[in-house]
């Protein structure tokens, strides 16, 4: 799969499950379903088939990024600073 789309280009769920590591269909259902994942639900269904946009996928994915790092960071307390 090209990596390169436009934002407005949709990805099938198949696209998007191989883009999140060929993660299952069940395993898609269920981060779509997830309070805490909060995957992108689609934006059309055309003949029995998801579709999702690729910027919406990519501002998940920053999302996720960004959160996965704060988690790593080492807080106030773990520094030795008093807050």
């Amino acid at each position: 799969m090209r990596r390169d789309l436009d934002d407005e280009v949709w990805l099938t769920d198949r696209e998007l499950r191989e883009l999140c590591g060929g993660i299952s269909a069940m395993a898609l259902w269920r981060w779509r379903h997830s309070p805490r994942v909060a995957f992108p639900m689609p934006d059309t269904v055309i003949g029995g088939r998801n579709y999702t946009a690729m910027g919406k996928f990519r501002a998940w994915r920053a999302q996720r990024t960004a959160a996965a790092k704060d988690e790593h960071q080492p807080g106030p307390q773990a520094l030795g600073m008093n807050t």
